[in-house]
C-alpha cells in the first residue's frame, strides 16, 4: 500500500476502517463548493478529537457522532476558512460537547448547534475564544432556569 493512505486507527496494526471518518470525507463532496475539503488524515484527526472531547466532558456516543451534524450546520458559514478548517472543526467539536455537559441535558443537539453557528457568525465573528465566552453565558443562563427545578444543592454546583 505504498502512496495510499487508508482511513486506519492509528495502532500497532491495521483495524478495521472508522465509520465517522468514512462519514466525514464523504461530506466533502457539500463542503467542496466552499473550498472545505477534508483529508483522511484531517477526518481521522477529527474523530480522535471527538473521542477526546467525550471522555474530557465524561459522555458517552453511539456511532458517527455530532461530527456530520457539525459539518452541516457550519459549512457554509462566512466564518470559515479553507485553511483553519479542521481546526476550527476540532475546537467547535469539544464546545459542543462541553455546551450539552454545561446545559445539563436541557438543550436539543439541534437547538445547540443553531446556538453556536449564530454566536460564530455574528457577535463572535468566527473567534472560537468568544464563541467559549459565549457558550459558557448561555449555558450559565440555561442552568439557573433548571437548578430551581432540582433544588438548592444543584443551584450552587458549579459545573
Amino acid at each position: 500500500m505504498t502512496g495510499e493512505l487508508s482511513l486506519f486507527s492509528i495502532g500497532n496494526g491495521l483495524l478495521a476502517p472508522t465509520e465517522c471518518a468514512e462519514a466525514l470525507l464523504s461530506l466533502n463532496k457539500l463542503t467542496q463548493s466552499r473550498g472545505l475539503v477534508l483529508s483522511p488524515e484531517q477526518a481521522l484527526a477529527l474523530e480522535q478529537c471527538r473521542a477526546a472531547a467525550l471522555e474530557e466532558t465524561g459522555r458517552l456516543e453511539m456511532g458517527q457522532g455530532i461530527l456530520p451534524e457539525l459539518i452541516y450546520a457550519f459549512y457554509d458559514s462566512p466564518c470559515l476558512s479553507p485553511e483553519t478548517y479542521p481546526e476550527t472543526l476540532n475546537a467547535l467539536t469539544a464546545l459542543f460537547y462541553r455546551g450539552k455537559t454545561a446545559a445539563q441535558e436541557a438543550v436539543s443537539d439541534e437547538a445547540l448547534l443553531k446556538f453556536l453557528r449564530r454566536e460564530f457568525d455574528g457577535a463572535c465573528r468566527g473567534s472560537l475564544e468568544l464563541l467559549e465566552d459565549a457558550l459558557e453565558e448561555w449555558t450559565a443562563k440555561l442552568r439557573g432556569r433548571i437548578a430551581p427545578h432540582l433544588g438548592e444543592e444543584a443551584r450552587t454546583d458549579d459545573l
